[in-house]
């Protein structure tokens, strides 16, 4: 039987953290959505654009500092509950927004570089879960690079990328600017 008091409690001392993690996720969504260009990921003639984005800058400079704010106020339990929070709803934002372009070779490049930046900052938060989520989404940006010929290869001997769903890892594959051209998806045999 669940003691009510106690479960109305928990729900009102954790009902502001729900709020300031929906808050700091909007406003990294926000900067992803208003200083990510479509260009830095399809670099003009296949030039290589150096390091990662303004957009992962401003976007890891803020979740790192929004993380000292954390640990400075929170701890115990409730610190792990809202690292695992707003890492999850990160990673999720991080997500669907890399779904959003088409990528070139040298974009992939670029994009790798940017989730790498992710993953470092993720690492601070010390929560084994968040790191694994973050290598997976790192598994399916190295399918943006791959050779064509590989790919098959790379899906089924990846260890991240045999746990995932296959259409998410195909969602994946169309981003690659030549998908079409390639025929990848016949390659793959999906």
């Amino acid at each position: 039987m669940i003691d009510v008091t106690n479960f109305l409690r928990s729900c009102f001392f954790l009902l502001p953290f729900y709020r300031c993690i929906t808050s700091q996720v909007g406003y990294i969504r926000h900067i992803l959505n208003n200083e990510q260009k479509k260009s830095d990921f399809r670099p003009e003639d296949g030039a290589l654009a150096p390091g990662f984005t303004s957009a992962c800058t401003h976007a890891t400079n803020y979740l790192s500092s929004q993380l000292q704010h954390i640990l400075q106020c929170v701890d115990g339990k409730n610190l792990q509950t809202c690292l695992m929070e707003l890492g999850t709803r990160f990673h999720r934002v991080l997500l669907d927004h890399l779904q959003q372009y088409t990528y070139t070779y040298s974009g992939g490049m670029v994009v790798i570089c940017d989730v790498n930046e992710y993953r470092k900052c993720i690492k601070k938060f010390k929560v084994p879960v968040l790191d694994l989520l973050m290598e997976v989404l790192h598994s399916l940006c190295n399918m943006l690079i791959v050779a064509p010929e590989n790919l098959r290869q790379i899906v089924s001997e990846e260890a991240h990328l045999a746990s995932i769903d296959r259409q998410v890892v195909l969602n994946f594959i169309q981003l690659r600017s030549d998908h079409k051209t390639g025929k990848l998806a016949k390659i793959l045999n999906f």
